[in-house]
């Protein structure tokens, strides 16, 4: 029996887009994803990070942030402020996890505000929203049972401005 014109159209509709539609993530690409992240900001490559970004990322609750900046800038502001411009690196640790559409990945920070609270480190984890391979939404979860991260964490609450809070919610 002949397909009708309709069905023909239907099924080539739905090839079409079964072609176009966003496959999910395997663990390789997400830790590809991870690395990846790490490189640019250790790099201070602005443009790479702006890159990995989906423009419709998730706003980021970084104090510093201007209803006027996009999502996209504003997440880029927080990253910039926190780590790059203050010669920070971050370093992977063997943490890492996939949940659905989101990776967790483990941290080491180091920076000059790490390094003016009086600590030489402060541990935690990036939470990070993966859509169609790009970077959809982060979050730092500090890991405060750690006396340096605690530390850390207690002088950027005490000093109060937005460029040295970065992570603190209220």
């Amino acid at each position: 029996m002949p397909m009708s014109h309709f069905m023909r159209t239907a099924l080539l509709v739905t090839l079409a887009f079964a072609g176009t539609a966003a496959h999910a993530q395997t663990p390789a690409e997400f830790s590809a994803l991870f690395r990846k992240y790490v490189e640019v900001v250790n790099a201070g490559d602005v443009a790479g990070l702006r890159a990995l970004i989906s423009d419709d990322v998730e706003r980021s609750d970084y104090r510093a942030c201007t209803p006027a900046l996009s999502n996209k800038d504003c997440l880029l502001l927080y990253i910039e402020t926190t780590v790059i411009n203050q010669h920070g690196k971050i370093e992977e640790t063997e943490s890492f996890g996939i949940d659905g559409d989101t990776l967790y990945g483990g941290l080491v920070l180091r920076s000059d505000t790490v390094r003016a609270a009086g600590s030489q480190r402060a541990y935690g984890i990036d939470k990070i929203k993966v859509k169609d391979g790009k970077i959809a939404g982060l979050k730092f979860l500090p890991n405060l049972q750690d006396p340096q991260t605690r530390k850390f964490f207690d002088h950027i609450r005490a000093t109060g401005t937005p460029s040295s809070q970065p992570y603190v919610n209220e």
